[in-house]
């Protein structure tokens, strides 16, 4: 049987916008962070992903995040590189829509570690697809900047915050944090460094440690994550200037 690079998990409207979106789980990467995980991208099925974000119509993909290209200009990912990639590839009809039913579908994901948005938002789609998609993998991880409005995704994935009194009142709402912050900036108390960050000297990959994967338990004592702001110089010194001012 070909080997399948990829799978259509959804296509419909955006949860965040009513715009036409597509969600994609691509099952191979060299993504040295993360290590061997089958990576999920959100993008607009009508408009290529660097358009997208330049023209500020990635709101369907991404709401109303911080860091997109037309706000503050910080994430970190190249939308000209892995997500036109597989919009291109989507376009050409590389990949095949999932279809659970299928016993090859199903053990493409077994046992395998998921990556709930490599880029995009996870709440821009129904909850239901991750629902059905972690039972079969060995774990996930996954980031959400809507954890205000979406709060049924805490069980599943982190609050995306940018400051201390931003993971405070994520936390006091039952989310575990994954918060980022500058190098002169403490450790709050309850926070863990992330072990796949240089800080940490990076023991471990996501794969490894699958430690971003929510708060399905509603626990109180599980640790949260904190990260130095990373990415290019340019970028990495916007970081430092943005963290100085949410706090």
């Amino acid at each position: 049987m070909k080997r399948i690079k990829g799978f259509i998990l959804y296509k419909g409207p955006s949860a965040l916008t009513g715009e036409p979106i597509v969600c994609i789980a691509t099952m191979a990467t060299h993504n040295k962070k993360t290590g061997d995980m089958i990576q999920t991208w959100i993008i607009r099925s009508r408009i290529r992903p660097e358009k997208a974000a330049k023209d500020g119509k990635d709101a369907a993909v991404c709401g109303d995040c911080p860091l997109r290209p037309v706000t503050e200009g910080l994430c970190y990912v190249n939308t000209g590189q892995a997500p036109l990639a597989v919009y291109s590839a989507f376009k050409r009809g590389s990949y095949v829509k999932l279809d659970l039913r299928l016993k090859a579908h199903r053990q493409a994901f077994a046992g395998r570690a998921l990556r709930i948005g490599s880029y995009g938002e996870p709440t821009a789609i129904p909850i239901a697809v991750w629902d059905k998609l972690t039972p079969l993998v060995s774990g996930h991880t996954g980031y959400t900047h809507q954890w205000a409005k979406f709060p049924e995704f805490r069980r599943l994935v982190m609050a995306s915050v940018h400051s201390e009194f931003e993971a405070d009142c994520a936390q006091t709402s039952g989310w575990r944090t994954f918060r980022t912050r500058n190098a002169d900036q403490p450790v709050m108390p309850g926070e863990v460094m992330c072990p796949a960050s240089p800080e940490a000297d990076n023991r471990r990959t996501c794969s490894t440690c699958l430690g971003c994967n929510g708060n399905a338990s509603g626990s109180r004592i599980r640790r949260s994550f904190v990260i130095v702001g990373h990415g290019k110089k340019g970028i990495a010194r916007m970081l430092t200037q943005f963290h100085n001012q949410v706090q």
